[in-house]
């Protein structure tokens, strides 16, 4: 546009970020020309950024308020307009005769003495439907027909789009306030089914924007409502939950696992027994939970003619039946380790494999044996590793332990070794922490109940002293022999504040937890204070945890005086990749668990819980409540609360969704 200078009151067309954009000239100094915009601003814009000389004016007599008005008027006119210009004629006209025309050549072209306003609605007709012309700089191109035929195409698909948006939004709408869908020919599968994968996906989805504008527009507005919206047209089952699909948590084995457990069981059934020595006639017991399905560990003692004992710890030899790199032992990588949620358990593990590895009682079963040898004031003399063949005599639950083995001799000195075991590592700095856990049943007709339970018994400890024994042993047994494995450590001492807590304290449970500190993997060995051990791995649960799966394969192959199959650098990107995956797995845990808590709330509502205030700051403070292990956060402005001291809650709603609780409480 140079050597042309702009009107006074002249509107004009300039380019703002690209768009045409149109301004009313105040005045003109040089190459700057001074302009009222459409969104009521004045403005210096170069001279060489207006495209388009209207030659009609606006009077200056015009308050500002009435020139944005008329210009938004311009503006409404032309885009109604637009369409009665017929570009597609133009086009034809101009396609094969020019590679590029100047805007007023095509001006001249299309009109036969045109008005001040043909070329402004020429060229917005133009600017606004790229399909068959394209811009570059001052001039235009014609399209060739593909980029036509292909121009049209694109809009079409967009306008059906945007069809089918407002016949989705009806549809939301209208289902969402109860009434009775109208489809009017609209097939609302497709939305129902991007709407669960944007629940389940949430931002992972390629369209999650466009469905949670979507879904906003019809008034839901958070991730909560639309699982409602999918509960309520019966597309989700309330107790589902996306975080399954979210972490690719898959219950089901794929088929090529399914085809090969059959073929694996049946190598292990013709395995030499010559290969194992036979302990069958060995007195093994296991102590678990009553439910317990995959049973991996089992106990013996015999006595060592008056010198003193000697203890079996027997673990299900899974190395020896499931080999790497085959379907399941990548199905078990990916899964990592099993998950025990209270409606439901995902096992890393096949379920036929379980079946055909779990101690169960009578049956005969491939184990890596660990015996170790204690004098009569229970030291330990020696320990040694072999491949046993055993047979279970009895599957003891807990209780069952304390009140069948205490009363036998041999039985009851499996109970003073543990203890011994205990209090030298207690001598050794180790702590006990006695953490709460929540334990959910949900019978056949879909009662639940929830109990606090510990794990705290003499069995229980009993249990873990021996588990705890095997792991530490088995990693001396690796870095005296050189051979690679994961060491989990925790080298930060615990402070002594931690052992004297008050054990009986309610809100022990939090106090006790800012002292520890998580153990950490490494192929490295390292002192695990919190259990005052100079080194430990993990290999007591090779049918529930991937990593046990894998060091136990090294110490079957290194009892065998074997090559161990896996190097150092490979187990360290290994423990690696499987964190993540136990990360997720926690998530899912915790989530299912608060779940199933907040739904049990719910069906209490308006009981009146004990809680105590756990933590007070500033106008806010925290209450606790040990019945259930959450806590609850509270704003006060009047009395201020005591850490400690005892409230009563009352609970008025549960939001189990969105896990919000509403209630009121009182001081003690």
């Amino acid at each position: 546009m140079s050597g042309t200078s702009p009107l006074k009151d002249e509107i004009i067309v300039y380019r703002k970020r690209r768009e045409p954009s149109f301004g009313i000239v105040f005045s003109t100094e040089g190459d700057k020309v001074k302009v009222f915009t459409e969104d009521g601003k004045e403005l210096e814009i170069d001279i060489n950024k207006i495209v388009l000389f209207t030659k009609s004016k606006i009077g200056s007599q015009l308050v500002h308020s009435e020139k944005k008005l008329e210009l938004r008027k311009l503006r409404k006119e032309l885009e109604e307009n637009k369409k009665s210009v017929d570009i597609k004629t133009l086009w034809e006209c101009i396609s094969g005769v020019h590679d590029q025309i100047s805007f007023n050549e095509l001006s001249d072209f299309y009109y036969n003495g045109k008005n001040k306003m043909e070329d402004l609605q020429l060229f917005w007709a133009i600017e606004k439907d790229d399909t068959y012309f394209k811009r570059n700089g001052d001039l235009y191109s014609p399209q060739s027909e593909k980029e036509v035929f292909d121009a049209i195409q694109r809009k079409e698909a967009q306008k059906k789009k945007i069809e089918e948006r407002k016949k989705a939004l009806n549809w939301l709408r209208t289902v969402g306030s109860g009434n009775p869908a109208d489809n009017n020919g609209f097939n609302p599968d497709g939305l129902i089914e991007q709407i669960r994968k944007y629940v389940i996906y949430l931002e992972n989805y390629n369209y999650s924007s466009e469905m949670k504008s979507l879904l906003s527009e019809a008034g839901i507005n958070d991730l909560e409502g639309a699982i409602e919206f999918l509960i309520k047209i019966g597309a989700w089952n309330e107790n589902n939950d996306p975080i399954f699909m979210r972490y690719g948590i898959e219950e089901k084995f794929p088929d090529k696992a399914n085809s090969e457990v059959v073929k694996l069981l049946e190598l292990k059934r013709q395995r030499l027994s010559n290969e194992y020595q036979d302990l069958t006639s060995l007195k093994v017991y296991t102590i678990d939970d009553k439910n317990t399905f995959d049973i991996d560990d089992a106990l013996s003692i015999t006595e060592d003619d008056g010198k003193g004992y000697e203890v079996g710890i027997h673990i299900s030899n899974v190395a020896d039946t499931v080999p790497i790199e085959s379907e399941l032992d990548r199905e078990a990588e990916a899964r990592a380790e099993s998950v025990y949620l209270p409606d439901n358990s995902i096992h890393m593990s096949h379920k036929e494999l379980i079946e055909e590895l779990s101690l169960f009682e009578g049956c005969d079963r491939h184990a890596i044996s660990l015996f170790v040898n204690f004098d009569n004031s229970f030291n330990i003399k020696s320990y040694r590793f072999i491949k046993s063949i055993i047979n279970v005599d009895k599957n003891l639950s807990y209780s069952d332990a304390e009140e069948n083995l205490c009363n036998r001799k041999l039985g009851s000195k499996l109970f003073e070794i543990a203890s011994s075991l205990r209090k030298k590592r207690m001598n050794e700095n180790a702590i006990s922490v006695d953490l709460p856990h929540l334990k959910f049943n949900i019978d056949n007709k879909e009662v639940l109940s929830v109990e606090r339970y510990y794990m705290t018994s003499t069995a229980h400890r009993m249990v873990s002293e021996f588990m705890i024994l095997t792991n530490s042993l088995t990693a001396k047994h690796f870095l005296e022999n050189s051979i690679p494995a994961i060491y989990r450590s925790q080298v930060e001492g615990i402070s002594q504040d931690a052992f004297s807590l008050d054990h009986e304290d309610p809100l022990y449970p939090l106090k006790v937890i800012k002292y520890l500190r998580p153990s950490k993997l490494g192929t490295t060995p390292n002192r695990h204070c919190s259990l005052g051990v100079n080194q430990y791995v993990q290999v007591t649960s090779p049918i529930r945890r991937y990593l046990d799966l894998v060091l136990q394969r090294q110490l079957s192959v290194s009892i065998e005086g074997n090559k161990v199959p896996y190097s150092e650098n490979y187990l360290e990107t290994l423990y690696k990749k499987v964190e993540i995956s136990i990360r997720d797995k926690r998530i899912v845990e915790k989530s299912r668990e608060r779940y199933w808590l907040y739904t049990y709330l719910k069906k209490y509502e308006l009981k009146e819980i004990e809680g105590v205030i756990s933590s007070v700051s500033d106008n806010r403070f925290s209450i606790y409540i040990p019945e259930y292990l959450i806590e609850l956060p509270v704003n006060y402005s009047s009395e201020e609360p005591v850490e400690g001291s005892k409230v009563r809650i009352k609970i008025d709603s549960v939001d189990i969704l969105r896990r919000k609780i509403q209630y009121s409480f009182k001081f003690c």
